[in-house]
Protein backbone atom coordinates (compact mmCIF):
# COMPACT_ATOMS: atom_id res chain seq x y z
CA UNK A 1 0.00 0.00 0.00
CA UNK A 2 2.91 2.61 1.29
CA UNK A 3 6.50 2.91 -0.13
CA UNK A 4 7.67 2.13 3.94
CA UNK A 5 11.58 3.64 2.75
CA UNK A 6 12.73 6.09 5.15
CA UNK A 7 14.01 8.42 2.49
CA UNK A 8 13.34 11.67 4.35
CA UNK A 9 13.77 14.99 3.19
CA UNK A 10 12.31 15.11 0.13
CA UNK A 11 10.06 18.31 0.64
CA UNK A 12 11.58 21.62 -0.04
CA UNK A 13 9.86 22.91 2.84
CA UNK A 14 8.07 22.92 5.80
CA UNK A 15 5.30 24.52 4.25
CA UNK A 16 4.60 21.82 2.19
CA UNK A 17 4.07 19.31 5.22
CA UNK A 18 1.00 22.24 6.17
CA UNK A 19 -1.61 19.41 5.06
CA UNK A 20 0.56 16.92 8.02
CA UNK A 21 -0.48 20.07 10.69
CA UNK A 22 -3.61 20.90 9.14
CA UNK A 23 -5.06 16.81 9.61
CA UNK A 24 -3.48 16.77 13.22
CA UNK A 25 -5.51 20.06 13.92
CA UNK A 26 -8.39 18.54 12.79
CA UNK A 27 -7.71 15.48 14.94
CA UNK A 28 -7.59 17.63 17.97
CA UNK A 29 -10.78 19.26 16.86
CA UNK A 30 -12.97 16.68 16.44
CA UNK A 31 -11.09 14.22 19.63
CA UNK A 32 -10.05 16.22 21.86
CA UNK A 33 -9.93 13.21 24.39
CA UNK A 34 -7.97 11.16 22.93
CA UNK A 35 -5.17 9.68 24.57
CA UNK A 36 -1.63 12.03 24.48
CA UNK A 37 0.40 10.14 21.96
CA UNK A 38 4.22 11.02 20.66
CA UNK A 39 3.25 12.68 17.27
CA UNK A 40 6.32 13.07 14.57
CA UNK A 41 5.77 14.73 10.68
CA UNK A 42 7.64 13.58 8.12
CA UNK A 43 8.35 14.79 5.08
CA UNK A 44 8.90 12.28 2.20
CA UNK A 45 7.59 13.08 -1.62
CA UNK A 46 4.46 13.78 0.78
CA UNK A 47 3.82 14.88 4.10
CA UNK A 48 2.89 12.28 7.06
CA UNK A 49 1.74 12.00 10.34
CA UNK A 50 3.24 9.39 12.79
CA UNK A 51 1.44 8.88 16.18
CA UNK A 52 3.14 6.53 18.87
CA UNK A 53 1.00 5.42 21.66
CA UNK A 54 2.60 4.03 24.95
CA UNK A 55 0.13 0.81 25.08
CA UNK A 56 -2.63 -0.86 23.79
CA UNK A 57 -5.55 0.46 25.69
CA UNK A 58 -4.67 4.06 24.19
CA UNK A 59 -3.74 2.23 19.87
CA UNK A 60 -7.68 0.81 20.93
CA UNK A 61 -8.86 4.95 21.78
CA UNK A 62 -7.26 6.00 18.74
CA UNK A 63 -8.31 2.81 16.46
CA UNK A 64 -11.66 3.13 17.90
CA UNK A 65 -12.14 7.37 16.94
CA UNK A 66 -11.01 6.73 13.52
CA UNK A 67 -13.28 3.79 12.71
CA UNK A 68 -9.86 1.62 11.72
CA UNK A 69 -11.04 -1.53 10.95
CA UNK A 70 -9.65 -4.19 13.38
CA UNK A 71 -8.42 -6.23 10.41
CA UNK A 72 -6.16 -3.10 9.25
CA UNK A 73 -4.39 -3.58 12.15
CA UNK A 74 -1.16 -5.52 12.18
CA UNK A 75 0.54 -6.84 15.18
CA UNK A 76 4.26 -6.36 15.14
CA UNK A 77 6.84 -8.14 17.47
CA UNK A 78 11.05 -8.53 17.74
CA UNK A 79 12.46 -10.23 21.08
CA UNK A 80 11.71 -6.76 23.53
CA UNK A 81 8.36 -6.94 22.73
CA UNK A 82 5.23 -6.39 20.80
CA UNK A 83 3.34 -3.44 19.48
CA UNK A 84 0.26 -2.48 16.95
CA UNK A 85 0.22 -0.79 14.22
CA UNK A 86 -2.26 0.32 11.63
CA UNK A 87 -2.55 3.14 9.47
CA UNK A 88 -5.55 5.63 7.72
CA UNK A 89 -5.92 8.99 6.24
CA UNK A 90 -6.88 12.07 7.80
CA UNK A 91 -7.69 15.15 4.84
CA UNK A 92 -5.56 12.88 2.46
CA UNK A 93 -2.75 12.58 4.75
CA UNK A 94 -1.43 9.42 5.76
CA UNK A 95 -1.64 8.60 9.46
CA UNK A 96 0.30 5.27 10.95
CA UNK A 97 -0.95 4.98 14.91
CA UNK A 98 1.32 2.51 16.90
CA UNK A 99 0.61 1.06 20.08
CA UNK A 100 3.41 -0.56 22.39
CA UNK A 101 3.59 -2.24 25.36
CA UNK A 102 2.56 -5.68 24.14
CA UNK A 103 4.34 -7.94 25.97
CA UNK A 104 4.52 -10.90 23.85
CA UNK A 105 7.07 -14.28 24.06
CA UNK A 106 10.36 -15.48 21.37
CA UNK A 107 7.93 -17.96 19.49
CA UNK A 108 4.85 -14.70 18.80
CA UNK A 109 7.86 -12.48 18.32
CA UNK A 110 9.03 -14.59 15.19
CA UNK A 111 8.15 -13.14 11.90
CA UNK A 112 4.03 -14.21 10.92
CA UNK A 113 3.87 -16.20 7.69
CA UNK A 114 2.85 -13.63 4.95
CA UNK A 115 1.20 -13.75 1.87
CA UNK A 116 1.56 -11.22 -0.51
CA UNK A 117 3.29 -8.88 2.01
CA UNK A 118 0.07 -9.49 4.10
CA UNK A 119 -0.21 -11.02 7.77
CA UNK A 120 -1.89 -14.74 7.84
CA UNK A 121 -2.56 -13.68 11.41
CA UNK A 122 -5.95 -11.92 12.32
CA UNK A 123 -5.96 -9.27 14.95
CA UNK A 124 -8.02 -11.98 17.19
CA UNK A 125 -5.55 -14.92 16.48
CA UNK A 126 -2.49 -12.84 17.37
CA UNK A 127 -4.68 -11.50 20.79
CA UNK A 128 -5.66 -15.24 21.52
CA UNK A 129 -2.35 -15.85 21.39
CA UNK A 130 -0.91 -13.37 23.36
CA UNK A 131 -3.26 -14.32 26.52
CA UNK A 132 -4.96 -12.05 28.78
CA UNK A 133 -3.70 -8.18 29.62
CA UNK A 134 -2.79 -6.78 32.74
CA UNK A 135 -5.56 -6.06 34.32
CA UNK A 136 -6.83 -2.35 33.69
CA UNK A 137 -7.02 -0.02 36.48
CA UNK A 138 -10.40 2.02 37.73
CA UNK A 139 -9.21 5.21 35.03
CA UNK A 140 -8.74 2.52 32.82
CA UNK A 141 -12.17 0.76 33.15
CA UNK A 142 -14.03 3.77 33.42
CA UNK A 143 -12.34 5.36 30.27
CA UNK A 144 -12.98 1.42 28.01
CA UNK A 145 -16.68 1.86 29.26
CA UNK A 146 -17.05 5.16 27.64
CA UNK A 147 -15.16 3.31 24.39
CA UNK A 148 -17.66 0.47 24.72
CA UNK A 149 -20.95 2.21 25.09
CA UNK A 150 -19.91 6.14 23.58
CA UNK A 151 -23.48 7.27 24.17
CA UNK A 152 -23.10 6.85 27.73
CA UNK A 153 -20.03 8.79 27.63
CA UNK A 154 -22.20 11.97 25.95
CA UNK A 155 -25.35 11.23 28.31
CA UNK A 156 -23.01 11.68 31.49
CA UNK A 157 -21.17 15.02 30.05
CA UNK A 158 -24.63 16.42 29.38
CA UNK A 159 -25.33 15.33 32.98
CA UNK A 160 -22.63 16.88 33.97
CA UNK A 161 -23.81 20.67 32.26
CA UNK A 162 -26.99 20.50 33.72
CA UNK A 163 -25.87 20.53 37.28
CA UNK A 164 -23.14 22.93 36.53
Amino acid sequence: MNDNSTDFGQLGSIAEQAPAFEALDLLVSMFPDLPAAYITTYAKSYAGLAAQLNTPAEFEAWRTALQIPTEAVDLHGDSAGGWLAAETTVRGVLLRITGHGLTVTREQAEPQPREHGIPVVTLAEAVALMGALPMPTVGELAEQRHLVDPLDHVLEHLADERTS
